[in-house]
């Protein structure tokens, strides 16, 4: 992970009060699209669940396509 990277946790909220790193933000998968805002456009975002499953499928939620800044 960049040292400036910004971690998204996008778990339930269930999964994230069981466990989770101090400096995560958590925005759940399904949540996203709306919650935008409160991520630093200006910052590389390292998505972070479970199985991994839901961080490859978060910036299709996010409306974001590869690649784009």
């Amino acid at each position: 992970m960049q040292l400036n990277a910004q971690l998204l946790d996008v778990r339930t909220a269930d999964e994230y009060q069981q466990s989770h790193a101090p400096q995560a933000i958590h925005i759940p998968l399904d949540q996203l699209a709306a919650r935008l805002t409160e991520l630093d456009k200006n910052r590389p975002i390292a998505v972070h669940c479970r199985s991994g499953a839901r961080a490859e499928m978060a910036p299709i939620c996010a409306g974001v396509t590869a690649g784009a800044a």
